[in-house]
């Protein structure tokens, strides 16, 4: 499969460290699903805690598979601790 420059498998974000805006490291995609509506990304925190983000534009605002990095924006309602 050929993938496009801003492409990605799930088997590739794995294992992606998860940071917010402000560059402060939340945790790590420790697994994916997809749904009917958009995937969702599970992210394991140091503390073990895990937590679900969809995987949509306004959340979502970089994958960078070369730094081994996502940015994410917390929207309103998404619980984080």
């Amino acid at each position: 499969m050929t993938l496009k420059k801003d492409e990605f498998t799930i088997d590739m974000i794995i294992g992606l460290k998860v940071f917010d805006l402000q560059g402060e490291f939340i945790g790590t995609i420790n697994d994916a699903f997809h749904t009917k509506a958009n995937d969702v990304w599970q992210i394991k925190k140091e503390n073990g805690r895990e937590f679900l983000i969809p995987y949509i534009d306004q959340v979502v605002k970089e994958v960078d598979l070369e730094q081994s990095r996502v940015k994410i924006d917390f929207l309103e309602g998404l619980d984080e601790n």
